[in-house]
Parts: C-alpha cells; structure tokens; sequence
C-alpha cells in the first residue's frame, strides 16, 4: 500500500516556521494597489484613456500588484461609492477592506481644451491631471500629483488626445517613484559585489542605483534612523533577485544593511572654470587666461557632459568659443578622488580691435583633456577639478569687419591651439 504522508506533529511545526520564512524571511518591496476609473467633466473616451495610462505606468514600475479595474468598478458601484469629486476616507477604508489593497490611485481630469490657432492652422490643445494617492488603512491622501500636456494637430480629437497623453510623461513617473522608492535587504556580499533581493518581477534595471544605508539604533522609544555609508550600481538583474557592484562605501557593507532605490542617478551640473594656457599667435607664443562657464548632466563617479561657453583673451586677440565636452571617470580612491580623460569640441569667434574698427574670424577646434576629480563629499553635489589640456585649432584667417565692412589687418593669421592647465568648481543639483 501506499504510504500516506504524516509529517505528525514535529513536522507541522517545520512546515509552519518554513512557510513564515518564506512570507515574512525579507522585506516586501510591492504595494497592493488599485486604480478608480478617472473622474471629470469630459467624454467618457478620455477619461477612459487616462486610467488606461496611469494603469499602464504604475504596472511598468512594477512594485504594484493591481487589482482588476472592472472588479473594482463593480464593487464601487454595488456599495454605491462616489469618487467625484473626492473619495471619502470611510469610502477608501471599505474598498481597502473589501478588495485587499492598500493604495489606491484616483484621478481627475480637471482640464481638456483646444482653440484653433490661424497662423498654425492647427488646434492648440491643453490637458491638466490631479492624481491622488490614498492608503486605504486611514483612508488619508499621502500626496496629490498634478500634471499637464500640451499637443498640436488638425484634428481637434486628436490634439486633446495627444495632449491628455502628454500629461503622463516622466515628470509624473518621478514623482510617483520618489513617493514609492523600492528598497530591499542584502541576501549576500561577494568581494565589491552585493547579492540583494529583487529583480524584474520588481521593475529593477540594469544600471540603476540604491544608496547602501546602516541602521541607527537610538534610544528606546525613537524612530529607527538610517544613515548612507555606500553606493551600489546594478550590474545584473534576475527574476526575484540582482546583484550590483559597490561604487564606493564608508564602512564594511553587511547583510545588515538595507538598500534604498535612486530616483534619478543623474543630476544637472554648472561649472565654474579658469584656464592658462600657452598658445601660438603665429610669431611667437602668448600666455591666454579663459573662464568658462559649463552647464550639462553629471553621473556622479562616472561621467560628466558638458556645454560650455568660454571667453580667452591673449596675444591682442579675445576669443569666444561654445562648445561640448565628454569627460570619464576612472576610481584611484573610490567615493572622493577619480581620474578623467575625455574631449571638447566646438567654435572658435575670434576678435580684433585695428584703427578704431572690430574685426573677427571663425574656426573650430578640438581637445583633449585629462586630469583629476575630487568629491568632498559623496552626499553633496560640488567637486573640483584639476585637468591637462591640449588644444589644436583651426588658424584665424580671413578677418572681416563686424559692420559689415571687409579688409585685411596686418596681424594675419592668429592660431589659438597649445597646451593649458585648468582649474573648475562644480555644482550639482
């Protein structure tokens, strides 16, 4: 006879404290959520595209699980809920305890115009969105998201259409990944390598970032407080678990530490700068001082991309140049001082007072830039830097007068390439 599996009393309790593990053995990193059906004064088919979008939105993050639309459109309406023009805390409280979620999302279209424009011959349209977050628990509003779209077309459905579309844009995805940041606990560390939980079943990317955080222990009675000590990149992502690699870090990194997800790895960075250089000016070399002003986006600890506007005067001659550059960064101490190399490309305007009259001449130019880059601080966006660059630049001819004018100048040719040293202060925000 078959034998019948009794795993009798001993062996219920392993079953029972397995199972705990299993449910409650790491942090959970998904919400329960539901979506209402977008209210407004406006046709059906648009309100219907805009739950269609933030369903769409929040499903692509991928720490909701959300409950089905049209179950819960038949719930609200079998307990004749009102979500229009708000959803009542005690009305929240019952969907959260009927349908199991503990966050819904409720939206308003409080917007939805197009005017027609003569000169374009097109229709103008404008759209505005509120989207409310409400944790079904307290039935509390936990933050209010707005949000507006603008589109063009001939056809005045189509432009409101497109406009509404624009109202979901990654302004509004920022926003509701910095209210729902993924955090998740190390499951194991290899060398400069931390094994965590979490994966694509999360929404998790290759090349995202989480700050590595350490719990601090107050007194009994406060609030847990947690204090950054790393940075980690991932570099691998499976289906429930990834693995990334330690840009730098303040202290041991354990499984007792707790990762929290970066919205937004990159940030918008001004540069202040000053250089000296020694170039040519065609009979003999010039010393040139250059302040430039660089505007762009920084990857900290990795890469910067610059536009920049500079101004040079030497040898008789000013010289504005705009251009851009791309600079790389190799870790000597990891977290606060890294090696660049890159390069800068762009024009060159340059100008010349003779006998009362401006002239100026035009080229490009091109360099190459390495150096050092110091981080004071890795919470903190300002930097410095220190760089070795050499410059080759097309030669200033051809000199024309600035009213219009033209004539030849007696100083000829004017070349601005040569080797130079440069200082910058950064700022990231």
């Amino acid at each position: 006879m078959r034998k019948i599996f009794n795993p009798g009393f001993k062996g219920w309790i392993i079953l029972f404290v397995l199972l705990l593990i299993f449910l409650f053995g790491r942090e959970a990193l998904a919400y329960e959520a539901g979506v209402l059906d977008f209210a407004g004064r406006h046709p059906s088919r648009f309100l219907e595209r805009a739950s269609q979008e933030i369903t769409r939105i929040i499903g692509d993050m991928g720490r909701f699980e959300i409950f089905h639309r049209e179950e819960m459109k038949k719930i609200i309406e079998a307990r004749d809920i009102t979500i229009f023009p708000r959803l009542e805390p005690e009305d929240a409280r019952k969907i959260g305890e009927k349908t199991g979620v503990n966050i819904i999302f409720a939206g308003i279209v409080n917007k939805l115009e197009a005017s027609w424009d003569s000169d374009r011959q097109r229709f103008l349209a404008r759209a505005e969105i509120v989207l409310r977050i409400i944790e079904t628990p307290t039935g509390q509003v936990i933050r209010v998201i707005s949000s507006s779209g603008s589109a063009s077309h001939r056809d005045r459905e189509t432009a409101k259409s497109r406009a509404l579309e624009n109202c979901f844009d990654s302004g509004l995805v920022r926003q509701l990944r910095e209210e729902f940041l993924l955090s998740s606990s190390v499951k194991s560390i290899e060398e400069d390598t931390v094994i965590f939980y979490g994966g694509r079943d999360l929404g998790i990317i290759e090349g995202s970032r989480f700050k590595i955080l350490s719990r601090e222990r107050g007194n009994r009675g406060e609030e847990t407080s947690f204090r950054q000590v790393g940075l980690l990149q991932v570099t691998r992502v499976g289906e429930e678990e990834s693995r990334g690699q330690i840009i730098y870090a303040t202290e041991e990194i354990t499984t007792e530490n707790i990762l929290e997800e970066i919205v937004d790895k990159d940030r918008f960075r001004i540069t202040l700068g000053y250089r000296l250089s020694r170039i040519k000016t065609g009979e003999q070399p010039a010393r040139v001082n250059t302040f430039d002003l660089r505007l762009g986006s920084e990857t900290p600890f990795s890469h910067t991309t610059n536009v920049s506007l500079g101004f040079s005067a030497g040898g008789g001659v000013f010289i504005f140049n705009l251009g851009g550059e791309h600079l790389r960064e190799l870790p000597l101490i990891p977290g606060s001082l890294y090696g660049t190399w890159g390069g800068a490309a762009g024009f060159d305007m340059g100008m010349i007072e003779q006998q009362g009259q401006i002239f100026a001449a035009t080229g490009i130019f091109g360099e190459a830039l390495a150096g050092l880059k110091f981080y004071p601080s890795q919470e903190h966006g300002i930097t410095l830097a220190l760089e070795g660059v050499g410059r080759l630049a097309a030669t200033l001819t051809g000199w024309q007068q600035v009213n219009g004018g033209s004539g030849n100048i007696s100083v000829g040719k004017f070349n601005p390439s040569g080797l130079g040293l440069r200082f910058s202060l950064g700022f990231g925000f």
